[in-house]
């Protein structure tokens, strides 16, 4: 068994869609359309954005770029209007955001798939460390899963902060340690 790395990302599985390709800084996808309308903190948004640092931002109009590295929510340095999984780092040659979405009219969910992630901006996916993650968006329910899905070669001293951030000023969010 040989671990070898090319330097161009995979191709999407079957029936998804790639998203955002890794990067050495952080980075926002182009904006991105959601199959259904989604409330978000009772404002319908259409569109997103997502960033190779763990934040999907309905403000799509932000140039504001969170850094690799967690931090504690609210803050300045996250958009409005976001979920975050602060910590993620996208900078492996297979560290890909996919996109696919899964049901039928009104109950579909959209997934964003963060595919053999690091943590922070220092430790690359290397096929023994590695996480993978997800952002789901509910049609009809408007509810937002955050979904951790596996990883493997971290030590205990590797941590996300999990979100949601609403208005940092207002100091409106939902947020956890994990």
């Amino acid at each position: 068994c040989s671990s070898s790395f090319s330097t161009t990302p995979p191709a999407a599985p079957p029936r998804w869609t790639s998203v955002l390709t890794p990067g050495a800084t952080p980075k926002w996808s182009t904006n991105k359309t959601i199959p259904f309308a989604f409330k978000f903190n009772g404002v319908t948004s259409t569109s997103y954005k997502i960033s190779n640092s763990g934040v999907l931002t309905f403000d799509v109009a932000t140039t504001k770029i969170p850094d690799f590295e967690r931090v504690a929510l609210p803050s300045e340095t996250v958009p409005n209007r976001s979920v975050c999984i602060l910590g993620l780092g996208g900078i492996g040659s297979n560290d890909i955001v996919l996109s696919k979405t899964f049901g039928t009219a009104p109950n579909r969910q959209h997934w964003l798939f963060f595919t053999s992630y690091g943590y922070g901006g220092t430790t690359i996916s290397d096929g023994t460390n590695y996480c993978y993650w997800s952002i789901v968006l509910e049609e009809t329910t408007n509810n937002i899963y955050i979904v951790d899905q596996r990883s493997n070669g971290y030590d205990n001293a590797n941590f996300v902060s999990l979100g949601v951030q609403i208005d940092s000023a207002k100091r409106d969010f939902e947020y956890c340690n994990f």
